[in-house]
C-alpha cells in the first residue's frame, strides 16, 4: 500500500470525511441528551460496518482513492442520524414529557 500523502486527493477526502463524522458526532450528543440510547448504538453499529466494509472495499477496488470507504460511512451516518434527529425534535416536546411522566 503506497503512502497516502502520495495521492493529495487523499487528504481533502479525509478532511471532508472527518467534518462529516463531527455532524455525525453531535447528533449523537443529541440523540444521548434526549436518552435514545438504542439508537446511539444502532447508528454507531452501522458507521463501524460501512467504514469497514467501505475501507475494504476501496482499498481492494480504488487503491488510489484511500477515504472513500470513510467518507461513504461518514457521510450515510451522518444522513441518516440526522434525519432521525429530525424526527425527535419535531416532536420535541412530547419526548420531554413522557420522560418526565417515567420519572414520577
Amino acid at each position: 500500500i503506497p503512502l497516502p500523502w502520495d495521492n493529495p486527493y487523499v487528504f481533502h477526502i479525509l478532511l471532508i470525511s472527518t467534518l462529516i463524522l463531527g455532524i455525525f458526532f453531535l447528533n449523537l450528543i443529541i440523540l444521548q441528551y434526549t436518552d435514545q440510547y438504542k439508537p446511539v448504538a444502532l447508528l454507531c453499529g452501522f458507521f463501524l460496518l460501512t467504514n469497514g466494509l467501505g475501507t475494504f472495499l476501496t482499498i481492494k477496488l480504488y487503491p488510489d482513492l484511500q477515504g472513500l470507504g470513510f467518507l461513504i460511512a461518514s457521510l450515510s451516518t451522518a444522513v441518516f442520524s440526522s434525519i432521525y434527529v429530525e424526527r425527535i425534535l419535531g416532536r420535541w416536546e412530547y419526548v420531554v414529557i413522557k420522560n418526565i411522566a417515567n420519572n414520577f
